[in-house]
């Protein structure tokens, strides 16, 4: 196999746990650590010169549980990258290296899946039966809570605080309670039924994308790609497209911040592509 360690492993490499399909924690540095399930229970580990494996008395295993080697001298095995449906791919680790495999997850390869990881993967899938709350918690494997990264708890907290202030500031404008100006009160007046549609559809996004956020729900993604689509059409409605220009258009800096605010958006969008692919919504 070569001694794997001399080579420049890729920077920043997550293989997934090949039951959980969820990125492994560790260190590209072999001499330091290997890659190690971060599910409480799973001893499933990944080093190049060992591929995916358990621990036996605290030393990695001599019997691996996959032989996907990458076919260059000394690269040492694949890992798998990513999950395409039924199939796994697999990437070599090795800087540079762009050989990648495509190989069903439920059926022996061409190298000999073993048995032990076959079967672990088919115990692992859920059923379709929904469970109770006797089938969940730590004995049975089954994690009770999904925790929460800190920017899940920003973002939902965010949005949710902005649409039930917004909501409120637009009730006690249109009841009287707070007084109108004659700007504001031309500028309403100015409005079409596009601006309202997109008055009423931003904030209902927004607050629809927060709560599937904070549920850690995949709809979540889809819901913030949408919502920058819409804010995007909003703007080039507002800034480019209406001959009368408001008093929202004419104040300083309105389109600046206005891109400034899209930056965010999309870079939230990232973010939360990035928590499905991880698995973290589901």
């Amino acid at each position: 196999m070569g001694d794997t360690t001399k080579l420049t492993r890729r920077a920043g490499i997550r293989p997934l746990c090949p039951i959980h399909f969820e990125g492994m924690s560790g260190s590209a540095d072999e001499t330091l650590e290997f890659y190690s399930c971060r599910r409480p229970g799973c001893d499933l580990h990944w080093r190049s010169a060992s591929d995916y494996f358990r621990l036996s008395q605290g030393q990695p295993s001599q019997q691996p549980l996959e032989h996907v080697l990458c076919t260059k001298d000394g690269h040492g095995h694949k890992f798998i990258a990513r999950r395409n449906g039924s199939k796994a791919i697999w990437e070599c680790s090795v800087e540079g290296c762009l050989e990648t495999e495509e190989r069903p997850l439920s059926s022996k390869s061409q190298n000999g899946t073993t048995k032990e990881l076959t079967q672990s993967v088919v115990a692992e899938v859920p059923s379709e039966k929904p469970r109770t709350i006797y089938d969940r918690g730590p004995g049975n494997g089954v994690p009770s809570t999904k925790k929460r990264p800190g920017w899940v708890w920003v973002i939902s907290v965010w949005y949710t605080i902005s649409f039930v202030v917004a909501s409120l500031l637009a009730y006690l404008t249109f009841s009287g309670v707070i007084p109108m100006t004659p700007q504001l009160k031309a500028y309403i007046g100015s409005l079409s039924t596009i601006d309202y549609v997109f008055t009423v559809v931003q904030p209902l996004l927004s607050v629809s994308a927060a709560v599937a956020l904070f549920l850690l729900r995949r709809q979540a993604t889809y819901l913030f790609w949408l919502l920058l689509a819409v804010g995007v059409a909003s703007h080039v409605w507002q800034y480019d497209l209406r001959t009368r220009i408001t008093e929202v258009q004419s104040m300083p800096g309105g389109s600046t911040g206005a891109f400034f605010a899209m930056g965010i958006q999309l870079a939230i969008c990232v973010y939360v592509q990035n928590l499905k692919r991880r698995g973290t919504l589901s």
